[in-house]
C-alpha cells in the first residue's frame, strides 16, 4: 500500500509501434510466376519440392534412387548426403542453400515416415562440413565429417546409382 492508497498498475495503453524502416520489396520471378518476397537483403527461399531443382531427364528415376536411399539411411546425417551428391554430380538447378534442399526433401517425400525434420537435415547438411575427429582411412583424425570412410561410402555408392540413370553425364564422381 502507497501513501496514496493501494498500488494499482496505471492503465496501459497500446499503441502499434511502426515499422523500422523494413519494406518488402518484390524479388525475381520464379518459374512458376510467384515473385519471392524480401526484407532488406535477405531473400525469402522458395518451397519446392525436390523434384522442381532437378536438372536431369530421368527426374523420377532420380528421385527413386534417393527415396531408397533415405529409407535404409535414417539418420539426418546420411539424408543430407543427397545435397551433396547432387550437386557433385551438377544435377540441381536454383538449389542454393540447405534451408532449400532440407525443405525440398520434406515437401517431396511427404509419405515417408523415415524421414526426419526439415531443421534436423537443414543442419545436418551444414554439419557434414565441420571438422570433427572422425575415422578417415582406418585412422581416428580430425577432418570433415563427410570424409569418414562410412559417409564416403554411402556418397560414392549413391553417386554411382544416379549417375549410371540414363541421361546422367557421366563424369569420374571424385573422391570425397
Amino acid at each position: 500500500m502507497s501513501a496514496n492508497g493501494p498500488c494499482r498498475p496505471s492503465r496501459l495503453t497500446w499503441k502499434p509501434m511502426k515499422k523500422a524502416g523494413i519494406r518488402l520489396q518484390p524479388g525475381p520471378k520464379t518459374a512458376s510466376g510467384a515473385c519471392c518476397t524480401t526484407r532488406g537483403r535477405k531473400k525469402k527461399i522458395q518451397e519446392r519440392p525436390l523434384a522442381d531443382y532437378l536438372d536431369h531427364e530421368n527426374k523420377e528415376v532420380v528421385l527413386h534412387h534417393i527415396r531408397d536411399f533415405i529409407s535404409v539411411n535414417t539418420s539426418a546425417i546420411h539424408q543430407a548426403l543427397p545435397f551433396y551428391v547432387l550437386k557433385e554430380l551438377g544435377l540441381v538447378a536454383g538449389m542454393h542453400t540447405a534451408k532449400e534442399y532440407s525443405m525440398g526433401m520434406t515437401l517431396q517425400f511427404t509419405d515417408l515416415p523415415s524421414l526426419k525434420s526439415e531443421s534436423a537435415i537443414r543442419q545436418s547438411v551444414g554439419f557434414l562440413r565441420t571438422a570433427k575427429h572422425v575415422i578417415k582411412d582406418g585412422k581416428d583424425q580430425m577432418a570433415p565429417l563427410i570424409e569418414s570412410d562410412e559417409n564416403r561410402e554411402l556418397f560414392q555408392k549413391l553417386a554411382q546409382a544416379i549417375s549410371n540413370i540414363p541421361g546422367t553425364a557421366t563424369m569420374a564422381i571424385a573422391e570425397k
